[in-house]
């Protein structure tokens, strides 16, 4: 990345569900883990914010993420379309 220079920000709200990624510079890099855990997250921008939703969806446990009228602002029906995929989240 060399355009926005803090487009990993959020990378550290992965890190809290157990996601292994180093930031070095313009460049992210992801080690696999075998499972993400529950935790709590703020979206702190749009990607990032809906990056944790996908997280927390795919953790083991119940997770909390704060923030989520930013990402209402920028995906249209995102809750709605993650229920009719079999997602389980409330508001």
């Amino acid at each position: 990345e060399t355009v926005f220079p803090d487009r990993f920000a959020h990378t550290a709200q992965l890190q809290k569900f157990g996601a292994r990624v180093d930031v070095n510079g313009p460049t992210a890099t992801i080690h696999g883990v075998k499972r993400l855990h529950a935790a709590e997250a703020e979206a702190t921008d749009l990607r990032g914010g809906m990056a944790a939703v996908i997280a927390a969806l795919s953790a083991e446990g119940v997770s909390r993420i704060g923030g989520l009228p930013l990402i209402d602002r920028g995906y249209a029906h995102w809750k709605e379309n993650l229920l009719r995929l079999g997602a389980q989240l409330e508001r």
